[in-house]
């Protein structure tokens, strides 16, 4: 069971290859350990992504980097919390969800695409604080062709109507998933991505 997120379980397939992309400290990756052979997971937060690496001694692969559009360079900005790291400036996506504070500085690491990496994932988590879509644009190939299911957190209803225009594109159905439990408004939200029809 997924303990921050239990209405998401539903939407979490079992199969061999699952990505995690915006891992944090691991808090997804501990149930998707357990319903697939792999699971390859990015965090470019390097703090954050030294705590998963002690939580899961090997389980779980990681790269320390981001996934965007293309391969090359990101600059991200890092607050108190590692798990509000972004490269999207969060005036522009008008969350009140949160109090995240200013930014303490900014860092750049190396991006990756889904498409570059040449993998063939049963399923997709993407949680980057804005900067989803711009993973969905790397992924096109691995969506076009090898159709994962894909389960996004949203937090702009800009992006995430941008998402759900791509994922049409590629005969994906999807369902609005929102956070039940507490006031997230109606900027954040979960997209879950079912190619082809349904489960």
């Amino acid at each position: 069971m997924l303990p921050n997120e239990p209405w998401l379980e539903q939407y979490v397939p079992t199969g061999r290859l699952a990505l995690d992309i915006g891992a944090n400290v691991g808090v997804f990756s501990a149930h998707l350990v357990d319903r697939f052979t792999e699971v390859h997971a990015f965090e470019p937060h390097s703090e954050a992504a030294a705590a998963y690496r002690e939580r899961f001694n090997g389980r779980a692969r990681l790269e320390t980097k981001a996934v965007g559009a293309e391969c090359g360079t990101l600059t991200l900005q890092r607050f108190q919390e590692s798990v509000h790291t972004s490269a999207v400036v969060y005036d522009d996506l008008h969350l009140n969800m949160f109090v995240r504070g200013d930014a303490a500085d900014t860092f750049e690491v190396p991006m990756v695409s889904v498409d570059s990496l040449g993998l063939a994932p049963d399923f997709v988590k993407v949680d980057t604080e804005g900067f989803e879509y711009q993973v969905l644009l790397g992924a096109q190939e691995t969506l076009r062709t090898v159709k994962p299911t894909v389960l996004i957190e949203i937090h702009s209803l800009k992006f995430g109507m941008q998402c759900a225009r791509l994922l049409g594109r590629f005969g994906y159905e999807f369902e609005i998933v929102p956070h039940p439990s507490f006031d997230a408004g109606p900027n954040n939200y979960w997209i879950a991505g079912l190619p082809g029809g349904g489960q």
